[in-house]
């Protein structure tokens, strides 16, 4: 993901910058993508207090290639232990019900799905693989135009990413979480959580 924006340096401008946003859209819904690091809980915490409809946990696995080489290597910690502390930070000030928990960040696989969600997420991203689906080929030059060898980061006409392997990669995933959740006796991912 690309560095923070320049003009949000704390908590209390991102709360300023939601209610920018919604001051505008009443309907708007906001979600605010952030890198786990210690003490990330009480950052969750602001941010649910700020009203942001999602938290986005970016693990340090993910990223294409858009971010600055520095920041995919050497920013982050594993989406696990961000989305943990957030959880319990928002259990603990009865603000749990108030936002949901999005994690991304190289998700890839059934296992990882159910971790997420009995540490708490509500929501799963799988930007990396979704990408390696397409066509990408992980040259990570995203952010240098017309870098993107195979055209998917460049729009380029020529580009004909199979979709029918996004298709599939997402209809087999739901039938394995089902399948899996059925093995763990549980009815949905919701049922999951904090077991």
């Amino acid at each position: 993901s690309p560095p923070f924006h320049p003009d949000v340096l704390s908590i209390e401008d991102e709360a300023g910058l939601i209610y920018d946003i919604k001051s505008v859209n009443q309907h708007a819904h906001v979600s605010i993508k952030i890198s786990p690091t210690l003490g990330v809980g009480s950052t969750g915490f602001g941010l649910a207090k700020g009203d942001a409809d999602i938290i986005n946990i970016a693990g340090h696995s993910g990223g294409t290639g858009a971010a600055k080489q520095t920041s995919i290597k050497h920013v982050g910690l594993p989406m696990e232990l961000g989305l943990r502390e957030i959880a319990l930070a928002l259990i603990k000030t009865a603000l749990r019900e108030l936002t949901q928990l999005q994690v991304s960040g190289g998700l890839k696989t059934v296992e990882e799905v159910l971790i997420a969600a009995i540490l708490g997420a509500d929501l799963f991203e799988f930007g990396t693989i979704t990408m390696l689906l397409v066509g990408c080929k992980m040259l990570r030059l995203c952010n240098k135009k017309d870098r993107c060898k195979p055209g998917v980061a460049n729009g380029e006409q020529w580009f004909r990413g199979e979709a029918i392997n996004v298709a599939r990669f997402y209809v087999n995933l739901a039938a394995l979480v089902q399948e899996r959740l059925l093995e763990l006796g549980f009815s949905s991912l919701q049922a999951l959580k904090g077991h």
